[in-house]
């Protein structure tokens, strides 16, 4: 394997990675123990992650398959990414079909079903349910790691669609909302690498308090919005600088 150096480098440069960093960290240690005492280190099992949208759900489950196989926790470096619409069929049969394409094509690496909670909806979203329960506890995909991710009232809602669902996951991690602290930080990190200086005392006494008001504005999405003020600031720098009406500098 490459770059088993660092097996958590595929989460450099991703903001708020302490608690993800730490996490997998116990799961390393858990298996290399095992190992040394000449046991055979578990599989590493399922994850549901939690969180409303921009707070890293998408962004941790694109890198979970380097993570694992670089901590030699799952056979091979492949992600398969889907979600619970796109499980979901429009007859008999297509849903089954559906579940088991995606499945195969996961073998041996991670499988992420992003807005899982639409596998709640209806007769055939259950019936994608049934087939994930059955993966899960089947040999044919041992080793398979499936990522749930969604809403917590969401997926919470969905895993209790099917008795056997929830007790199949073994790791359930939460990705709070950012503070404004939280997207101060992430402003200055982006303007220092498009290599714009600020004036961090100046920064820190406006950004905060203006992240304050939006943070509670319905459909707030932490990183992706902070990345929306980011543009419009660029925006409001590139009028300054040319002119807004008449493409004159100002």
């Amino acid at each position: 394997k490459t770059g088993t150096d660092d097996p958590f480098a595929p989460l450099d440069g991703l903001y708020r990675m302490g608690e993800i960093r730490r996490k997998l960290q116990q799961l390393k240690n858990t298996a290399e123990l095992l190992r040394r005492e000449g046991e055979e280190a578990p599989a590493v099992g399922h994850f549901v992650f939690l969180g409303a949208p921009g707070t890293g759900k998408t962004t941790v489950a694109r890198v979970m398959s380097a993570v694992l196989y670089r901590l030699d926790l799952i056979p091979r470096d492949h992600l398969v990414q889907t979600s619970g619409l796109d499980l979901t069929g429009q007859y008999v049969g297509e849903t089954k079909r559906k579940v088991k394409e995606e499945l195969d094509r996961a073998k041996g690496g991670v499988l992420f079903v992003d807005e899982a909670y639409e596998l709640a909806s209806g007769q055939y979203g259950k019936e994608a349910v049934t087939a994930l329960v059955d993966a899960m506890t089947s040999e044919e995909y041992a080793g398979l790691c499936i990522v749930i991710a969604g809403y917590k009232a969401d997926i919470d809602a969905m895993l209790e669609t099917n008795v056997g669902l929830k007790s199949r996951f073994g790791h359930f991690w939460e990705f709070p909302d950012w503070t404004p602290e939280d997207c101060l930080e992430q402003f200055l990190r982006t303007a220092k690498q498009k290599q714009f200086c600020v004036d961090e005392g100046a920064a820190k006494s406006i950004i905060p308090p203006g992240f304050k008001k939006l943070l509670p504005l319905k459909g707030w999405a932490n990183a992706r919005d902070v990345q929306k003020v980011w543009e419009g600031v660029m925006q409001n720098r590139a009028d300054r600088v040319m002119g807004a009406a008449g493409g004159e500098p100002a």
